[in-house]
C-alpha cells in the first residue's frame, strides 16, 4: 500500500509504503489528511483519513473496503456499482474514448514477455524526439535522447489501424481504468460516507484508433486520431485537460440510460500518452 500525508492546504505531502506486515511510519500535519492507495488491479477502495489533532503514541488501524465484484454485460452498457433501480439514486456514467477492439501482435525480440518501446508526442512532426515533448516508456525501453527517433529502437509490431501504437489489451485497459476511477472516487471523504446514494455505469465505445487528438493553442490539430467521441487534448503541456463532443456523449447516455436522472458524466481517457 502507498500512503501520502498531506498538509491541511494539500500543497505538499510525504510519501511512504507499508512493509510486509502492513506497517508504516509517516509525518502527520495537524488538520491534514492521509490518503491510502493500493496498486492498480486491486479491488480495494482508496481511503482518505482526516487527522485532526496529532497526539503522541497514536495507534490506529486503517482497513480498506473492497469494491464489489460485477459482471460484464457483454453490451455497450454495464452497471459496475449500485442497485437496479436507477430512479432512487444519483447515476454516474463513465464513457471511454480512444479504446479500440483491435488486437495487434509484436515481435518480442528480448523474450521478456512485454512490448518494449517509447510512444511520444511528435508535436513538430520532424520524426525525432525533442526535449519537452511528452513521452512514455513501456517494458524495458530506455528514455529517448533528444534528436533521436525512438521508433527505430522500438520492438516492431503490426500496425493494423495506422495509429502508431501497439493495440494489445484495450478492453482490459478500459476495464481497469473504470474500476480504478470508481475506487478512487469512493475513497474521497463525503463520497466514501454516501456510497449508498450512487449507481455507477460504464459505456464502452469502440474507436478505430487508440488515444486522442492533440491541438495547439490556436486550436489547430497537431496529431489526429480517429476516435468515437473526437476527444482531444487542447494543450500539449498539460496531459489532463481533455475535451470531447459532448453532444455525442449526451446521446450515448440517453440511448443506454434513458430513464434515469444522470447528473455526473466522467469521460475516462486512456492513460497512454499517445494511445
Amino acid at each position: 500500500m502507498t500512503i501520502q500525508s498531506y498538509t491541511d492546504l494539500a500543497r505538499e505531502y510525504e510519501l511512504t509504503t507499508t512493509n510486509a506486515s502492513g506497517e508504516f511510519s509517516i509525518l502527520l500535519t495537524p488538520n491534514g489528511f492521509v490518503k491510502f492507495h493500493t496498486d492498480a488491479g486491486s479491488n480495494n477502495i482508496l481511503r482518505t483519513v482526516r487527522i485532526g489533532d496529532v497526539t503522541a503514541g497514536r495507534d490506529e488501524d486503517v482497513i480498506l473496503d473492497s469494491f464489489p465484484a460485477f459482471g460484464d454485460s457483454g453490451g455497450p452498457l454495464t452497471q459496475i456499482y449500485g442497485v437496479p433501480d436507477r430512479l432512487s439514486r444519483w447515476n454516474i456514467v463513465m464513457i471511454g474514448d480512444g479504446y479500440t477492439n483491435i488486437t495487434e501482435t509484436y515481435s518480442d525480440l528480448n523474450q521478456n514477455g512485454r512490448w518494449d518501446g517509447v510512444i511520444y508526442y511528435d508535436l513538430n512532426k520532424n520524426g525525432a524526439f525533442d526535449s519537452g515533448e511528452r513521452y512514455q516508456r513501456y517494458g524495458s525501453a530506455a528514455a529517448p535522447a533528444a534528436g533521436s527517433n525512438p521508433n527505430l529502437t522500438n520492438e516492431p509490431f503490426t500496425d493494423l489501424n495506422g495509429d502508431g501504437v501497439p493495440n494489445l489489451r484495450d478492453q482490459e485497459l478500459f476495464d481497469q481504468n473504470t474500476l480504478d476511477t470508481a475506487r478512487s472516487l469512493f475513497g474521497q471523504d463525503e463520497w466514501q460516507l454516501h456510497r449508498d446514494i450512487f449507481n455507477i455505469f460504464r459505456i464502452r465505445l469502440v474507436s478505430r484508433q487508440a488515444g486522442h487528438d492533440i491541438r495547439d493553442q490556436d486550436n489547430k490539430v497537431v496529431i489526429d486520431r480517429d476516435t468515437a467521441l473526437g476527444t482531444y487534448l487542447s494543450n500539449p503541456d498539460r496531459n489532463y485537460l481533455f475535451s470531447a463532443n459532448y453532444t455525442l456523449i449526451t446521446q450515448y447516455i440517453n440511448q443506454y440510460v434513458p430513464e434515469c436522472d444522470t447528473r455526473i458524466v466522467m469521460v475516462n481517457q486512456p492513460v497512454r500518452m499517445a494511445g
